[in-house]
């Protein structure tokens, strides 16, 4: 903090590296050089962790220590540490970092660094618009406040860069908005579709067939840094087509897979090891999964019935495959599609046909005989997430639908994005309750605040958007912070996965730790 920048000594100058853990830097001191870039690469990947540049933290949970420890290792992701100098590539070779946004942010904080001080047209500038709970005071803290909202003020911050920036290669237009994202490609992953995150932070992928050859679908397993741990192959025992992956309180992992039409459940442990094969009860084009408390697994059926309404949801016993409650229609059950399940133990079935279904996990459904219409622009309503509170949140691709419901079933608001092709693929809410969509009409993912108020860009494109985007489907938010996405379309000969740097809220993961001791007081919790 301080120091003579040349124009003199500016107190608003204030600088940052992440090293990672103290004994890590102790046993191997490493050659560091601090500036703009490693300021603005620590503050994106602490954003999660920090109030301002002095206090960076977490709690002593188990998962916040790993999540802590995990949000340090997209730093030399983003810059090379002893030398300052923004990446073009990670260093596992497969993740294109965003070099130019990097130093494009590093010149903004340059241009307060070098000025005459706190009182200088940049510096004032910078702490104004990106002032949030307390006006900043030098860089650092003003680069921490820049990455917990990257779609503020975009504008005026990209125009604080001066004529010969120190560095380059920067952007040259104006950005969709100004986080920081990396995207993963590699022939391995060719139709990357769902992803979910362990209690190691651990990133899991499935990976769907090619429509060329129908038997080469996988589940791919991604470091919190970006690595592949599976293989180029993956895991693929008991796998054609995957697309749905969850994982359960004991850390295994379950992949949903159509065989051609003939779908199941493969568990897989956290190495990648073969488990179990269930296929009992799931010829109804099961869409979803999701565990509860106890262990079991709710899936929602599409199909099947009769009569104006279609699809059932049915329990299932992770241990044996064996069906606990099978069949379970009526309120409103029409089409089936997403399912959630609160702290209350309420299963939140979202009907591509008709509203929101409620029942208890004894298979008792509480929200009326035609279940919770209305939700959804046109009463569609597909996958959904549970948020502070209790709060439903849903989505409806067909109808470009968000909705919100209280723990109670009441509708809370729903309506459209507000602009054409807005469909919404997925839905995921993080530590503090703010609710992430994968928008694959503009290849985006917007971010509204608990109340449903926008946070971030919602002009242009719709939501915050990264480098070769293409159709994302699925996404999850892990506990650093950082919001992973999956991306159906193919740039050239490989799918790719978007990861958004401290873009979120830390949350616990994976998912079903949310209902669980000691992160189970509430239906989103930080780790």
């Amino acid at each position: 903090m301080g120091g003579n920048s040349g124009a003199g000594t500016n107190s608003a100058a204030g600088l940052l590296a992440g090293l990672g853990t103290c004994s890590a830097v102790v046993a191997s001191p490493p050659y560091v050089v601090v500036n703009e870039v490693s300021t603005m690469a620590t503050a994106f990947a602490i954003a999660g962790f920090a109030s301002n540049a002095t206090h960076v933290s977490s709690s002593g949970t188990t998962l916040a220590l790993q999540g802590i420890a995990n949000a340090f290792l997209a730093i030399p992701n983003l810059e090379s540490l002893n030398s300052g100098v923004a990446l073009a590539t990670t260093p596992s070779g497969i993740g294109t970092s965003p070099q130019k946004t990097l130093n494009t942010l590093a010149n903004v904080l340059a241009a307060c660094v070098n000025s005459t001080g706190p009182s200088s047209s940049p510096c004032t500038t910078l702490f104004d618009n990106e002032a949030s709970d307390g006006l900043p005071t030098e860089t650092a803290t003003a680069a921490i406040a820049l990455a917990q909202n990257p779609g503020k003020a975009i504008s005026t911050i990209y125009g604080l860069q001066v004529a010969g920036a120190p560095f380059q290669p920067s952007l040259t237009a104006l950005p969709n908005d100004l986080t920081l994202s990396i995207s993963y490609a590699t022939s391995s992953l060719f139709r990357p579709n769902w992803v979910a995150v362990d209690k190691s932070g651990n990133v899991w992928i499935s990976n769907g067939a090619t429509s060329s050859a129908l038997n080469n679908g996988s589940v791919m397993e991604m470091s919190p840094s970006g690595q592949l741990l599976s293989g180029s192959n993956g895991y693929n025992t008991g796998l054609n087509d995957p697309y749905r992956v969850a994982i359960d309180k004991s850390g295994n992992v379950w992949v949903l897979n159509d065989n051609s039409g003939s779908f199941n459940l493969v568990e897989f442990s956290s190495a990648g090891a073969s488990l179990n094969n269930f296929s009992s009860g799931l010829s109804n084009q099961p869409e979803d999964f999701a565990f509860d408390a106890s262990g079991n697994i709710w899936v929602p059926n599409f199909t099947g019935g009769t009569g104006p309404t279609q699809g059932s949801v049915m329990e299932l016993n992770s241990s044996n495959g064996s069906a606990i409650l099978s069949g379970i229609t009526g309120g409103g059950i029409d089409g089936p599609i997403g399912l959630s399940i609160d702290i209350a133990g309420h299963v939140w079935v979202g009907n591509f046909y008709d509203g929101i279904t409620e029942m208890t996990t004894s298979g008792s459904v509480v929200s009326g005989t035609n279940g919770i219409e209305g939700a959804g622009g046109g009463d569609e309503d597909e996958f959904t997430a549970i948020g502070l509170s209790g709060d439903v949140w849903a989505v409806g691709y067909e109808d470009g639908s968000v909705t919100e419901l209280t723990s109670s079933g009441s509708i809370v608001g729903s309506g459209d994005n507000g602009g054409s092709n807005f469909y919404p693929n997925d839905v995921a809410t993080d530590g503090a309750g703010n609710v992430w969509v994968t928008n694959s009409g503009q290849n985006s993912v917007p971010e509204w605040s608990p109340s449903g108020f926008p946070i971030g860009n919602t002009g242009g494109a719709n939501g915050y958007t990264g480098p070769y985007m293409d159709d994302p489907n699925g996404l999850a938010i892990d506990g650093s912070g950082n919001v992973w996405v999956a991306n159906l379309g193919a740039t050239g000969t490989a799918g790719t996965v978007t990861e958004f740097i401290g873009a979120a809220v830390p949350i616990a993961t994976p998912v079903v730790a949310n209902l669980l001791s000691p992160y189970g007081t509430a239906d989103v919790n930080r780790p």
